[in-house]
């Protein structure tokens, strides 16, 4: 539930970074736009469960335009019950990648990225004797790689993989979501 609590306030400040960044204007702001997505999660030796993510995009004026920077906030959870016995699990990841997005004049964008996260582990089993729950905090090397499309309008989607090599165990996430773009450009009549 803290996990919760911890996500849903970073997902509101993100959010309400979004009129701040518009009062700037287009172009005194580095955020471009927000990623909302869910995950189809394959984590080692276990069955596949889902998860949901947000983060935001960031360029800064001095890189290239095809490198963002995406804070992101993670989260999964998969309860499994039977012969009395229940056990669940939960992770709560904040982390962040740096992407190259590669130009095309195609209505597809491709991209690879890699980054770093933390990731708050919740482990609990539960019977009718005994009731036991660990919590962890991991660091984690992540790698991204996917595509986008409709980057030129205000809303595009997006298909991803992502892997997340934690100490002792890894993860890898089939994304896929709805881009909020900021920094679209009319087009020419």
């Amino acid at each position: 539930m803290r996990a919760f609590v911890v996500l849903a306030a970073l997902a509101a400040a993100l959010l309400c970074c979004v009129e701040s960044a518009q009062a700037q204007g287009t172009t005194g702001s580095p955020l471009t736009g927000f990623d909302f997505y869910s995950s189809t999660v394959f984590q080692e030796g276990q069955t596949s469960f889902s998860g949901l993510g947000v983060r935001g995009r960031m360029q800064h004026s001095r890189l290239v335009k095809e490198v963002d920077f995406l804070p992101a906030v993670e989260y999964w959870q998969t309860n499994v019950s039977a012969l009395g016995f229940r056990t669940t699990r939960r992770d709560a990841t904040l982390g962040g990648f740096a992407r190259w997005t590669f130009p095309t004049s195609r209505a597809y964008h491709p991209y690879l990225g890699a980054g770093l996260g933390v990731h708050f582990l919740h482990n609990a089993v539960e019977s009718p004797e005994i009731s036991r729950d660990n919590d962890v905090v991991r660091g984690a090397v992540s790698a991204l790689a996917g595509l986008s499309f409709g980057t030129d309008q205000r809303f595009g989607n997006f298909f991803e993989l992502e892997f997340h090599d934690l100490t002792g165990e890894r993860q890898l996430k089939f994304n896929m979501g709805m881009s909020w773009n900021m920094r679209v450009t009319p087009a020419a009549n």
